[in-house]
């Protein structure tokens, strides 16, 4: 960035500007570049002064351009012309991949650069894409791997120029093998748990070999402390950390330091209420003198397989709000002391009930299932029991079934919202074959034809709706309220014809699952001589 005033002193003066131009290599359209300056012709301008300092900055805003001067052209009394010259940014005019990378490689590569076709040339943003593309090739297990991302001017297009990228993947490596030395505290089993990020390759793909990833082995590393804490040992360091080369395979090498276990020395209770200490210390199941375990604590609190854990306690009691918080208060010298700070909060009572995605089932089936009902108090236990019910009638997708609590602190209510899935309930069953001619016994013959049954079973019909074209239209057959239908027939040749229809209504009068159904069947015996 430059301004030179020839003829100018250092002193500001107010100068009229009769002209101002505009010249040097841009590709944009001048008057929309001089417009950004704020400058025209025909106005005062003080020189040196603000104005033209402004100018300056408003061009480098466009991010045009790297270099921008403004001269003074031409002085004569109160008189200035001015000449702005400006060089515009290189572009990329093409990006040319080398061909030994394969087509898949190259779309890829593509999509981690930085820069693409048109856009202005940044050194920065080249060496970025550098890094992923090198990192895509690593994380594939081609530790070696060299990408190259060259510069030349375009012969053909002035100021432009065209990226050529070279990539060398070199071997792909595999995980040999992993060392652990110092180890005393793990088991092998939980040492291979621990480090199971290294193993990408499927279980059930025994004829390849995991590649090796800088990735993974950073999470392994983390793992493996967090597996060396979950045990008691709270110091756990890593002493050395190494790999190197074998072949075409990769050796870790890691070097542990343990130290001593700790054991928790005491656990006190503090704002607990509604249960007893001697409640949450018998279901926490963690005593003095035990291993101290963060992770072994955190499931106790609050994430029991099974739901015995502390804040499911509370939450099958209604507090949704409770906070359960482990305080370490000491630890030093092997021991530890903690202290369970619980906030209780309010009982939280069901404000609103709402479901959403059912686009055949009615709200009623669905809200009769629940028990989670508007003004009872909230129940974890409930809930879960709710979303069973629901599961239990077939109608809903069970891996998209899903209960989001909305909870109001303010008010301690909680507005629950039900999202489900439909899916295919209906069920058609044919069986098909062919019966010739045959004797039955004594001088009776059985008829020769088709031998088979047909069966529509219709899990989530609608009687309501029969007379609705609507739902003809939309469902095939109308559906959504829950009732059962089953239309069959079976035939045995021409001698036996059998036709049923039977229908069940699971909650008489809608109050209760009270059900009410009918059979009907017809049949029809031909004994042909």
């Amino acid at each position: 960035m430059l301004f030179t005033a020839r003829g100018v002193s250092q002193t500001p003066r107010s100068l009229y500007l009769k002209d101002l131009r505009l010249s040097g290599s841009f590709f944009s359209d001048p008057l929309s570049l001089l417009a950004h300056t704020g400058l025209r012709s025909g106005q005062w301008v003080q020189i040196p002064g603000e104005a033209v300092s402004e100018a300056i900055r408003q061009l480098w805003k466009t991010g045009l351009f790297s270099d921008i001067q403004i001269e003074t052209a031409h002085l004569s009394g109160d008189t200035v012309e001015l000449h702005i010259r400006v060089a515009e940014r290189q572009r990329i005019s093409q990006i040319v991949f080398e061909q030994q990378i394969p087509q898949k490689t190259q779309q890829k590569l593509q999509e981690l650069l930085r820069v693409q076709t048109g856009s202005f040339f940044d050194q920065a943003a080249l060496v970025e894409s550098r890094r992923l593309m090198r990192n895509y090739f690593v994380e594939k297990g081609h530790y070696q791997a060299h990408v190259h991302i060259k510069t030349e001017p375009d012969e053909v297009l002035r100021q432009h120029l065209l990226l050529r990228i070279e990539a060398n993947k070199g071997p792909r490596y595999h995980l040999k093998k992993v060392r652990l030395k110092g180890n005393e505290a793990l088991s092998r089993r939980e040492m291979r748990k621990a480090i199971l990020p290294l193993k990408t390759k499927k279980s059930w793909q025994f004829w390849k070999r995991a590649p090796f990833s800088p990735q993974a082995w950073k999470t392994a590393r983390q793992n493996l402390l967090a597996a060396y804490q979950n045990k008691g040992f709270q110091d756990a360091r890593l002493l050395r950390d190494s790999l190197y080369t074998l072949g075409k395979g990769v050796v870790l090498e890691l070097e542990v330091e343990a130290g001593s276990p700790y054991y928790y020395r005491s656990i006190n209770w503090l704002g607990n209420v509604r249960f007893s200490t001697d409640t949450l210390h018998q279901l926490l199941g963690i005593r003095p003198g035990d291993r101290y375990s963060p992770q072994q604590l955190e499931q106790q609190l609050y994430a029991h397989p099974a739901g015995r854990d502390i804040s499911a306690l509370y939450l099958d009691q209604g507090y949704l709000f409770v906070q359960v918080e482990p305080l370490i208060t000491y630890m030093a010298n092997d021991s530890v002391d903690v202290l369970l700070r619980i906030t209780e909060g309010p009982q939280a009572s069901i404000r609103n009930v709402h479901i959403s995605g059912n686009t055949k089932t009615s709200q009623q089936v669905i809200l009769r299932e629940l028990r989670t009902i508007p003004g009872h108090s909230f129940s974890r236990a409930e809930l879960l029991r709710s979303q069973r019910e629901l599961m239990a009638l077939g109608y809903f997708n069970p891996q998209s079934l899903k209960v989001v609590p909305i909870p109001h602190a303010e008010t301690g209510t909680v507005d629950l919202e039900y999202q489900v899935e439909e899916q295919q309930t209906d069920q058609f069953q044919l069986q098909l074959g062919w019966n010739p001619r045959s004797r039955s016994g004594g001088s009776a013959t059985l008829a020769s034809g088709f031998v088979g049954t047909l069966q529509f079973n219709f899990n989530n019909f609608a009687l309501k709706r029969l007379f609705d074209p609507w739902a003809w239209k939309e469902y095939g057959i109308p559906a959504g309220e829950g009732q059962k239908l089953s239309l069959a027939f079976q035939s045995n040749g021409g001698s036996y014809q059998n036709y049923s229809i039977s229908f069940l209504e699971p909650w008489l009068g809608g109050k209760k699952p009270n059900s009410l159904g009918f059979q009907l069947s017809h049949q029809v015996f031909q004994d042909i001589s």
